[in-house]
């Protein structure tokens, strides 16, 4: 309470006397806004959300931002903090560093629209080195993809002229699996099978096989006359089992490796889907097959079953 002149006021709780020029002073250097009932005002909130970042717990700074702004809903740097805890950074800095674009972001233009100018034009440059970078990225991942796409069809006309040349003399129609330019040779095989048959009469081992001795033989004879003997000789491992072949079956590990999924390791003979041998071992005492669904199946078929498909393969010499 004040004197009747208005010029001492005092305390009520304790007896103390002010002079007017004490007490206005007091209220005129009061700085923000004042703190109501003990709670926590704009500026406080958003400086500890701003120290959350920090420490990475973005979760609890965008709660303390979301107060910050139920008070004060025009605070500009309350969104910039908001902007840092969407992005995850951990410095206002960091925005710079981004690498997709942050103009779209509500809280980006509220900070824009409600802070200062200085924040303005901070944010401003933050956006613009963040677009610049990310024109870079989506050029350069452009450039890579066309980079691929041209290897890839030059590859593709490699092994489509070896493949049109042998396809027109075998009369059998093969598909590339592997190109190796360094040692100039292509890996091919039968499009569909060539043979039905047996794989052997009792013996699931590659080495000692029937269809083994046919391929490499009589089958194997032809091709070098048709291919003008282009095939070339290679050793293989057959479940730690080392054979040298010019003509030979697919293996498990092959079978999966060059076929993307089951549908194109589908096959016909005689115009009907068939299934189809591969050189490995079954688990079982019969060799290994691909289904006639395409899956490949390593438990294994008996090897005097009659009906295999046979669909060989070989590495073709892309020198002519």
């Amino acid at each position: 309470m004040s004197d009747e002149e208005g010029e001492i006021f005092t305390c009520e709780s304790c007896g103390t006397r002010f002079p007017k020029e004490q007490i206005m002073k007091l209220f005129t250097e009061i700085p923000g806004t004042v703190n109501i009932a003990g709670g926590a005002n704009a500026v406080s909130l958003v400086t500890r959300a701003r120290l959350l970042c920090e420490d990475g717990n973005f979760t609890k700074a965008t709660e303390l931002i979301d107060q910050a702004l139920n008070t004060d809903p025009e605070n500009g740097e309350a969104y910039l903090v908001a902007l840092m805890a969407q992005y995850g950074v951990r410095q206002e800095g960091d925005l710079a560093g981004l690498t997709a674009p942050i103009s779209g972001s509500g809280n980006y233009q509220k900070a824009l629209r409600f802070g200062n100018a200085a924040l303005g034009r901070r944010l401003e440059e933050y956006s613009r080195t963040v677009d610049e970078r990310s024109a870079a990225i989506r050029k350069a991942e452009q450039e890579r993809i066309e980079a691929e796409r041209r290897e890839a069809e030059r590859k593709a006309n490699i092994t489509n002229s070896a493949l049109s040349t042998i396809n027109g003399a075998t009369g059998v129609e093969w598909n590339a699996l592997e190109l190796d330019e360094t040692n100039h040779k292509v890996l091919v095989i039968a499009k569909d099978c060539v043979d039905e048959g047996r794989f052997d009469a009792n013996s699931n081992k590659w080495a000692d096989s029937e269809i083994r001795r046919w391929l490499n033989g009589e089958y194997l004879n032809w091709l070098q006359q048709t291919v003008n003997g282009r095939v070339l000789e290679v050793k293989n491992q057959t479940n730690g089992n080392v054979t040298t072949d010019k003509v030979f079956l697919l293996s498990i590990d092959e079978a999966n490796k060059y076929f993307a999924d089951n549908t194109v390791r589908i096959t016909k003979y005689d115009g009907s889907t068939t299934w189809w041998w591969l050189r490995s071992p079954g688990r079982s005492n019969g060799a290994a097959d691909v289904g006639a669904d395409g899956g490949v199946g390593d438990y294994g078929n008996n090897v005097d079953d009659g009906g295999g498909g046979v669909r060989p393969a070989f590495w073709l010499n892309l020198e002519s």
